[in-house]
């Protein structure tokens, strides 16, 4: 549970809500995938994040299809990056990612979601001639690794 001074608990947002923090402002978003845990029991709403703050906005898609709702995240927020998913199987590849950046208004893409196990593992350097034809940045940070933008 994520606790800020006047807001009880962020997790129980709905999609579209909106939060004061400490840090800025978040924004929970709209996601298409399933949603299950591991012993196949209701996992919740899929949704990501807009996070905005005085060191810049970014968003966090969250496991999700390609959606053209993306388009309105760009329109209302502007942001420094997207973390989108590119491991292709159960969300987006990096075809779809390409094209999410360019509906949310980024050049640069965190990949998540890729190279975990064998259904989502990617060849990299084939990810990161696509996003270089796109015109984007593709940024590949190795499994519990940090990355500064």
């Amino acid at each position: 549970m994520v606790r800020e001074k006047g807001i009880r608990n962020i997790q129980a947002m709905n999609h579209g809500g909106a939060a004061r923090t400490s840090f800025g402002r978040v924004k929970l978003t709209a996601a298409i995938h399933s949603s299950s845990m591991p012993d196949g029991s209701y996992g919740g709403n899929p949704c990501g994040f807009v996070v905005e703050s005085s060191e810049g906005n970014f968003y966090y898609s969250g496991d999700t299809a390609l959606t053209s709702d993306m388009r309105l995240i760009g329109e209302q927020t502007q942001l420094r990056f997207a973390a989108l998913p590119i491991g292709d199987f159960y969300t987006m590849g990096i075809t779809d990612a390409v094209r999410a950046a360019d509906l949310v208004g980024v050049n640069k893409i965190v990949g998540v979601h890729y190279d975990t196990f064998p259904p989502i593992q990617i060849d990299r350097d084939a990810a990161q001639k696509t996003a270089a034809a796109g015109g984007k940045e593709l940024l590949l940070p190795a499994i519990g690794e940090s990355i500064e933008i």
